[in-house]
């Protein structure tokens, strides 16, 4: 009896909150049978950027799904709007580095002959010239051939629009659309997934069969033909497959990433008869045997996933490197949180020891330096902060070069410290700061969980209640006394806990 009063609790709370559980073996077992199977845009797209297995695989696996699959008319559309722009800069791609190269070298015998004029025993080398030449034409001869051999995307974006057929959604009508940018917009507000993160879009927009789109809304819109479509259509399975993996689409339990509960509990709202699992690429192509019925070979799949994280590590990387481009120090230095709570002498110091840092581990020991000066700031007395506030002015040589930055500031003194450590004051062993009891410290670590748990907490709130609480948590200042600002901030912790109850 009690077995089965159990089973019934799981049920019951699997059916309360669908959002937060993992399809069982059991059900795993019936998706197969009775399944459609949804593809992102951005699935699409990248089978015209995978290598030649993760493409050929995922092909295999489209057309033995072929009866299956559904698309949302967003995605067909969103797809149609760049898959020409993916497949042409491929092409263009070896003329572009091609070209590139050949500049290059141009440059250089550029550079050789103006700096040959002017320098009496700078000569040019013909010889070595011509052998750099010979290796450029080899490198340039190699990219031809490769070209010669790339794939057709021509021919790849009419197979699968031949995969995909005539299985598209309906599209919204101008008054559709524009009711449901402004149900949008109140769900931006409140973070309510999807597409909220696109919200930095602004007002970008693109016009379809005299149709106005605002591209911010994209996701909501594409999720809104899934429920429709699917609240009149009764599927028992289906499974939408993503890359997109902001936290508008899944949601991270430290560290694992889910699909966002939000959406699934939506979605069963919605559409009560049918289920619906949320997989990216990689995910789907580890349980593809099971979701689709069809013989896959396990070697061949964990090839083709290895292919696909190769793939993304270079994506990341260069998308990573485009991005650091355009910011500045400045702008790195702000996001530190530590600088934030220094005063502007202290920010002043930080700046010429950040940015005379030569590597990463020089740039961490000038950010454990302002998260002492940050502690020193909560919880230091007036008598240990004086000694900081009247440190030697190490703007002046010998400590700062032509360039108003610090040269060197790990350089070593006769006594062998380094001016960090006599900045930092952690060479003396009389230093109250270093002295403080266990506890205490203790103490320290739990109100600095408190501090980040309410900005946490305070995230899921609609945007002016978060405000609210943001804004007290700035204006609660943390006192000498630890005890009491760990009670002070206890307090905005459990009002902020039954906010989010409510």
């Amino acid at each position: 009896m009690i077995n089965i009063y159990l089973r019934e609790c799981v049920v019951s709370l699997k059916k309360l909150f669908p959002g937060f559980y993992s399809p069982s073996e059991q059900e795993f077992e019936h998706i197969k049978d009775e399944c459609t199977f949804i593809f992102d845009t951005n699935v699409l797209l990248n089978l015209f950027r995978y290598p030649d297995k993760p493409r050929e695989m995922l092909l295999k696996i489209f057309k033995g799904i072929s009866n299956n699959i559904w698309i949302p008319y967003q995605v067909g559309m969103e797809y149609h709007y760049n898959v020409i722009d993916e497949i042409v800069s491929q092409n263009k791609a070896y003329d572009s580095l091609i070209r590139s190269l050949n500049d290059k070298y141009e440059k250089m015998r550029e550079d050789f002959e103006k700096y040959a004029q002017r320098h009496t025993n700078l000569q040019m080398d013909e010889d070595l010239l011509d052998e750099v030449k010979k290796s450029l034409d080899k490198l340039i001869s190699d990219l031809q051939d490769q070209k010669s051999q790339h794939p057709n995307l021509f021919n790849l974006q009419n197979e699968l629009s031949s995969i995909i057929g005539d299985k598209v959604g309906k599209p919204f009508t101008e008054d559709e659309l524009k009711a449901l940018y402004e149900i949008c917009d109140k769900r931006y507000e409140m973070r309510i997934p999807p597409g909220f993160k696109d919200v930095n879009k602004g007002d970008e927009k693109r016009v379809h069969n005299s149709i106005e789109y605002t591209n911010k809304y994209g996701d909501f819109i594409l999720w809104r033909q899934i429920l429709n479509y699917f609240s009149e259509n009764k599927y028992k399975s289906v499974i939408f497959i993503t890359d997109d993996t902001k936290s508008d689409w899944f949601k991270s339990f430290k560290g694992i990433k889910k699909p966002h509960p939000e959406l699934l509990q939506e979605f069963r709202k919605e559409c009560e008869e049918s289920t619906l699992y949320i997989y990216t690429t990689k995910e789907f192509l580890k349980y593809a045997s099971n979701l689709t019925g069809l013989k896959l070979e396990q070697e061949e799949i964990d090839e083709v996933v290895k292919g696909i994280d190769d793939y993304k590590k270079k994506k990341d990387s260069i998308e990573y490197e485009e991005e650091i481009e355009n910011i500045t120090v400045e702008e790195i230095i702000e996001d530190i949180p530590s600088y934030k709570s220094l005063n502007d002498k202290q920010k002043k110091t930080f700046k010429k020891m950040f940015l005379a840092a030569e590597n990463e581990k020089s740039r961490n020991e000038v950010i454990a330096w302002a998260e002492s000066q940050y502690l020193m700031n909560l919880f230091g007395n007036e008598n240990s902060l004086k000694k900081y506030n009247n440190l030697e002015d190490y703007s002046k040589s010998t400590y700062v070069n032509d360039n108003n930055y610090i040269d060197n500031y790990s350089q070593r003194d006769n006594d062998g410290n380094s001016i960090f450590d006599y900045i930092t004051n952690i060479v003396g062993n009389d230093d109250e700061i270093f002295k403080r009891k266990k506890d205490e410290r203790e103490k320290l670590d739990t109100l600095n969980n408190l501090r980040r748990s309410i900005y946490e907490g305070a995230e899921m709130l609609p945007p002016a209640d978060e405000s609210y609480f943001l804004q007290k948590l700035t204006q609660l200042k943390n006192d000498d006394d630890i005890d009491l600002s760990l009670a002070k901030h206890k307090k905005l912790m459990k009002q902020l806990r039954q906010e989010i109850m409510q």
